[in-house]
């Protein structure tokens, strides 16, 4: 992982508006320059060279920020609220490190651990 961020510098995001994945909520990430598929893409190939996996998303990655996980969403409320910051700005996000975690997904509430992090080159 280091070898691959190593010249990589900090950059910006964009926080805006609220959508769904199956089983989480997320905040929206925009990234003009395309920073985050582009680190995406890099981990993503090295890591399958690691682990002799296919990646996981690919092209079809969605940089996003989950901040709710849930079995099933039936609770007016939630779409409620969703709809409401569907466009909410809610910031600048500096990116100033990588954290490579690992998740446990089926316990009571999701769990990471961070393994691995790396700094990135300031601007």
């Amino acid at each position: 992982m280091d070898e691959v961020l190593q010249n990589e510098k900090q950059f910006d995001l964009e926080l805006s508006g609220l959508n769904i994945f199956p089983t989480s909520v997320y905040v929206q990430v925009f990234d003009l320059e395309n920073r985050t598929f582009n680190l995406h893409q890099k981990l993503n190939n090295k890591l399958k060279y690691i682990f002799n996996k296919d990646g996981i998303e690919g092209e079809n990655f969605i940089p996003h920020i989950a901040i709710l996980s849930y079995n099933s969403l039936t609770d007016q409320i939630f779409f409620d609220i969703i709809k409401k910051f569907r466009d909410h700005f809610f910031g600048i996000l500096k990116v100033k490190n990588i954290h490579l975690v690992r998740a446990f997904p089926h316990r009571s509430s999701n769990v990471y651990e961070k393994i691995h992090t790396v700094k990135l080159l300031k601007k």
